[in-house]
């Protein structure tokens, strides 16, 4: 089988299908059969660029964020004593997902920006971030995270290297499936499942493919570690159109740690815009258009260390057709 890969801003974009699971090429595509199968030697890939209860809500839909009880977790075990499966797990993620669309679609809708709370559950979320520090300890995988800026000086967009942000893509393959199923899978299955629905809420506007993706993880370390505001999509071929951070921080996150995200929600420019921050609770989910929302991730800080590293998962939604892209959006540079 062919494949092929499209780096823009230093992100692999990944199709689903056959070799996302245990092949370790990234292949163009990401079916739930795709993850388990063939030895090949994971690629070497450029990573990262660019990527919450609200410490305020002045307004709006914010307040319709769901947080109802999640189904019985997959993390059990079944009744003969053997570990949930894949099939399980993501079949619990999709009904997850699912419950939560009515509230997603409406609030992109009315505030270009969503916001569900305990979606999956405690016992999910632990296993997830056991899985995430997993591969922060894995020699080599992480990397220095770079985003883009606005340079007034040079009147263009410049890359640098976040301070103190590391990053990886998921590609799956036989290195990393064994180590993060559990990311993976979450990988796939919102890509599978929130897609086709906003396409089919917002067919003039985002009709994502349910098969294209790319995405980051990433950990701040604390000691001020910080994201310039920026808008994620910034043209120049970029088929990214919706952003999906997952929140992998158990239990409480005070104000002390930081590492909130801001949202800007003036017109992009506007230096005095109103915003609004959100902390990066473990189990929120939180999306908004890519070529739009202008946003920033505020220093944040880890007093016990380790433990209280900033860890979350980006998923970019994708378009075929650029023409998708809200280019009106990319003609002022912002607060970047």
């Amino acid at each position: 089988m062919s494949w092929s890969l499209v780096l823009v801003l230093g992100l692999t974009f990944l199709e689903l299908n056959t070799a996302f699971f245990a092949s370790g090429a990234p292949k163009v595509c990401l079916s739930p059969t795709a993850l388990y199968g063939s030895k090949r030697g994971k690629p070497k890939v450029k990573r990262g660029a660019s990527p919450v209860k609200p410490t305020s809500r002045p307004r709006t839909l914010f307040d319709k964020s769901s947080a109802s009880p999640p189904p019985p977790s997959p993390e059990r075990k079944t009744g003969n004593g053997s570990e949930s499966t894949a099939a399980e797990r993501m079949a619990f993620v999709s009904a997850a997902l699912t419950r939560h669309l009515p509230s997603v679609l409406e609030q992109l809708s009315s505030q270009g920006l969503f916001v569900v709370d305990g979606l999956l559950g405690d016992e999910v979320l632990s296993a997830m971030r056991l899985e995430a520090e997993a591969l922060h300890a894995s020699p080599g995988e992480f990397v220095p995270s770079q985003s883009t800026k606005w340079d007034d000086s040079k009147q263009e967009l410049v890359s640098y290297d976040k301070h103190n942000v590391l990053s990886t893509q998921l590609v799956g393959g036989e290195a990393q499936y064994p180590v993060a199923p559990r990311l993976v899978e979450w990988t796939v299955t919102l890509t599978q499942t929130l897609a086709p629905a906003v396409g089919h809420a917002f067919p003039a506007t985002a009709p994502l493919s349910s098969a294209r993706q790319t995405n980051k993880l990433a950990v701040c370390l604390g000691g001020g570690s910080r994201y310039d505001a920026h808008v994620d999509n910034q043209g120049a071929g970029d088929p990214r159109k919706l952003t999906a951070l997952y929140y992998l921080n158990p239990g409480e996150w005070g104000a002390a740690k930081g590492g909130e995200f801001r949202a800007f929600l003036g017109d992009r420019g506007d230096k005095d815009s109103p915003f609004e921050d959100f902390a990066p609770l473990g189990d929120r989910l939180l999306g908004f258009w890519s070529d739009q929302l202008v946003h920033s991730v505020l220093p944040s800080w880890a007093p016990r260390g380790s433990e209280d590293h900033r860890y979350a998962l980006t998923v970019w939604l994708c378009v075929d057709d650029p023409k998708f892209i809200d280019m009106q959006s990319q003609a002022a540079p912002g607060q970047g």
